[in-house]
């Protein structure tokens, strides 16, 4: 496997949860694409760390619960982009309990699937010579990642 460049890596979001928590599931929504992406942020598995310093012996490390990151996302903003009203709406304080299922389709095929709440939808005006941009935040409850997965990748 080589390297590959973020060129062409797509986000799609909707505002429901899959039949099953897994490729199939999540595969069979309906997904909207999120225009204008400028960056994808740090996701993935991380484990606590938790330790036991015994009176005599080495300090003990030991993995505990999983944590499956943010999915934070940077974009130019259009008002008129269905994807980035999803992100908007579902920022919308503590009263919103909307869970969104996100996919992250790679240039090589591959794809992640997210599952989780927007935590914050941002503006940022920014200075003379800029675009005015946003961000959000999805915390991640699940995630699947599809390596290899069964379908082609989209146009």
């Amino acid at each position: 496997m080589t390297v590959q460049t973020s060129t062409g890596i797509t986000v799609r979001i909707v505002a429901a949860a899959p039949a099953t928590f897994d490729e199939e599931g999540f595969s069979s929504l309906t997904y909207v694409n999120i225009a204008e992406l400028t960056s994808v942020g740090v996701y993935g598995s991380t484990q606590e760390q938790i330790e036991h310093s015994p009176l005599v012996g080495d300090k003990e490390k030991h993995k505990g619960q999983n944590d499956n990151g943010s999915l934070d996302l940077e974009y130019g903003i259009d008002t008129s982009d269905e994807g980035q009203q999803l992100l908007s709406a579902g920022s919308g304080g503590a009263a919103n309990s909307t869970q969104h299922s996100v996919e992250v389709r790679y240039s090589d095929g591959a794809i992640d699937y997210a599952y989780g709440y927007v935590f914050g939808s941002n503006k940022n005006p920014g200075s003379i010579n800029s675009i005015v941009s946003g961000s959000s935040s999805i915390g991640i409850n699940k995630l699947v990642e599809v390596t290899h997965p069964s379908s082609a990748p989209l146009p």
